[in-house]
């Protein structure tokens, strides 16, 4: 789980919304028939959405979503944020726990997912904070997988789960 400091300095960011309520939470649970991750159930009470280098979305955001890509609701794949084009890094549930992957919605159906680009929502959380409070821009993609050395481990068992279930 993330550490209080994180939770100090993410309420603190320029653009961070007034946090969200249980009940539209509790709403994405609903919507993706799963629950949602701890961390991001933590992040979204802390403040609903954060427009920075990589915007955090509200809940409601993710109930759009679920409703716009129904593919996304029926895997429980639970988008939290994007990149500011439009595509989107949801929470993928998986044997081991929620990975973050990559969806770019311009290029790829639904249920294509591109790459894992944290091994967990913790990581993409701590990586994200990090580049925000540098106030770099760039291809965050990247930065995530260069930042997170397991990532190549965690897509293996994306793979694998996708294929038994997918």
């Amino acid at each position: 789980m993330l550490s209080s400091d994180f939770f100090d300095r993410y309420v603190k960011l320029p653009g961070t919304k007034p946090p969200a309520t249980t009940e539209q939470v509790e709403f994405v649970t609903k919507a993706f028939g799963r629950p949602v991750p701890d961390t991001l159930r933590s992040v979204w009470l802390a403040g609903a959405e954060c427009w920075t280098e990589v915007p955090v979305q509200s809940p409601t955001h993710s109930v759009e979503c679920a409703s716009l890509f129904p593919v996304w609701a029926e895997n429980g794949w639970i988008p939290f944020a994007t990149d500011g084009f439009g595509n989107s890094f949801l929470a993928v549930p998986t044997p081991v726990g929620d990975v973050v992957c990559f969806q770019d919605i311009g290029f790829d159906p639904p249920e294509v997912l591109l790459e894992v680009s944290c091994s967990t929502i913790d990581r993409f959380f701590e990586i994200w904070i990090e580049i925000v409070e540098r106030d770099e821009a760039g291809y965050f993609v990247e930065e995530f997988a260069r930042k997170d050395p397991t990532t190549a481990n965690a897509a293996r068992y994306v793979e694998r789960w996708l294929k038994k279930n997918g």
